[in-house]
């Protein structure tokens, strides 16, 4: 079977199982690394543990270290925004059969265009905004949810001082949603040279809603319906993807204070380092069917954050129980990087017809001329998009300061002389992170532009928190 058909709680136990021979190591490196200046042939790794007050209190572990915490991680959804424009143009006309085409040439010799000529009568005309001009979702499906994760931190410390790894890696949170029958509006743009938008269009009257026809209204059949073709697509699929990772190197300072008569009341570490973390989102929409059949666009957003991370921490021994607290704080730099690619319209096509007609040369042979007509705007479909006008891939960057503030909470019970088995907390928030859903630009217009990317809205922010539970080795 698919390591990735798994379900959930089966993956996360597959890697528990591929992580023994690490954890075996990791013990190894360990017991070798407190045995440095003591004696290696005495020293017992799994002995069992007696609890000692001896010299002030629990002296903390020197030495080589490895700690591994699987988590049960909850994801913040992005922020809830209109699949669709705000500012869509809805206005129709309708107009009097029958429709007839003007003819243009193309450029190519014996080759014409064949466009929708409209003449709209004041008289017996009506201005309309249909409801098929407002956006029918948001992203308000999007949810909250919780995924798998796990980090390690591997280190050495000695006497006051050391230095650490950890990497943090979290499962992707995807979801998935489709929804029927659903109306997308466009901020849409006038094709240049002409006094009509990219989706104005043929269709009928039958099928429009809440359509009142003064003077008209036993005979709406004989009226077509000419402007704005509102968007519907027959079915549209959602899909969201958010992903994080990060890793961190830290040189740590220990505190090992006393009371007046001697005694330990806890320990205290200070971290000072470098930490790298990645928050990466993608928003993919597709839609079937309807006047703008098929689009999709596919939104992906990189956020790079790379700064000075400074961190305390303080834990305290009972007998076999220890609490440790540890707060982290990171001045991040965010070099985003924001991609799009799509295409509107891809199965859109256009009706051609060819004319033969017969030329007699001076000599009297006879020879046969085809004259083509390409006719667009077909009932129904836009008049000026077939299914290459607008194919689009775009490109934004900025660089911002993401602050990352996290906090940790364990409770660890002492196994054997070296190995903890622990359970804890984590909360992190994530300031400034682009989320590609909020970042869509549903707009048409121009000679190539179609959609785009919002760069106003690359300022959200995340936050991630979850239950964990580990083990320690010579921690």
């Amino acid at each position: 079977m698919d390591y990735h058909s798994l379900p959930e709680v089966f993956r996360m136990y597959h890697t528990l199982r591929t992580l023994k021979t690490l954890l075996v190591i990791a013990l190894v490196i360990a017991s070798a690394g407190t045995g440095f200046g003591q004696n290696l042939e005495t020293m017992q790794p799994f002995d069992m543990v007696v609890p000692t007050t001896y010299g002030g209190g629990t002296r903390p572990n020197e030495g080589f270290y490895f700690d591994i915490d699987f988590m049960a991680a909850w994801m913040s959804r992005p922020g809830v925004t209109t699949i669709g424009s705000d500012v869509g143009r809805g206005m129709v006309y309708y107009v009097d059969r029958p429709i007839t085409y003007e003819q243009q040439e193309k450029g190519t010799t014996d080759t014409y265009l064949m466009i929708p000529t409209v003449t709209v009568n004041p008289n017996n005309s009506y201005e309309v905004i249909r409801d098929a001009d407002v956006s029918s979702y948001n992203t308000g499906m999007l949810t909250s949810g919780w995924v798998c994760g796990r980090r390690y931190d591997v280190g050495y410390m000695w006497g006051h001082h050391g230095v650490g790894v950890s990497i943090y890696d979290i499962n992707p949170y995807t979801q998935t949603f489709t929804m029927e029958n659903a109306k997308v509006a466009f901020d849409v743009a006038d094709k240049p040279g002409t006094d009509h938008s990219w989706l104005h269009g043929i269709t009928t009257v039958n099928g429009t809603e809440n359509v009142v026809f003064p003077g008209n209204e036993n005979n709406v059949d004989s009226l077509y319906v000419y402007g704005e073709l509102g968007v519907k697509f027959s079915s549209l699929e959602i899909t969201n993807k958010t992903e994080t990772n990060g890793v961190e190197l830290n040189y740590t300072y220990r505190f090992m204070p006393r009371d007046c008569f001697g005694r330990r009341y806890g320990i205290w570490e200070m971290d000072f380092g470098i930490r790298y973390f990645q928050f990466r989102e993608e928003f993919n929409v597709s839609g079937t069917g309807g006047c703008l059949s098929d689009s999709w666009w596919n939104t992906v957003s990189q956020n790079n954050l790379i700064g000075p991370q400074i961190a305390a921490r303080y834990f305290r021994t009972f007998g076999r129980w220890t609490f440790d607290f540890q707060g982290k704080f990171m001045a991040g730099i965010n070099n985003q990087s924001i991609r799009q690619d799509g295409v509107l319209g891809s199965n859109l096509s256009t009706r051609y017809e060819t004319e033969q007609t017969e030329v007699e040369n001076e000599g009297g042979e006879v020879t046969y001329q085809n004259t083509y007509y390409e006719y667009i705007g077909m009932q129904g479909y836009p008049g000026y998009i077939n299914s290459t006008s607008f194919t689009f891939n775009h490109h934004g960057t900025d660089t911002l300061f993401s602050p990352v503030v996290e906090a940790r909470f364990n409770a660890k019970l002492q196994i054997t002389q070296l190995v903890n088995l622990r359970m804890g907390y984590t909360l992190m928030y994530v300031g400034n992170v682009a989320r590609s859903s909020e970042m869509v630009n549903y707009s048409i217009g121009g000679m190539t532009r179609a959609m785009g990317i919002n760069m106003d809205k690359n300022d959200g922010n995340s936050i991630v928190h979850g239950f964990t539970i580990g083990l320690e080795v010579n921690r």
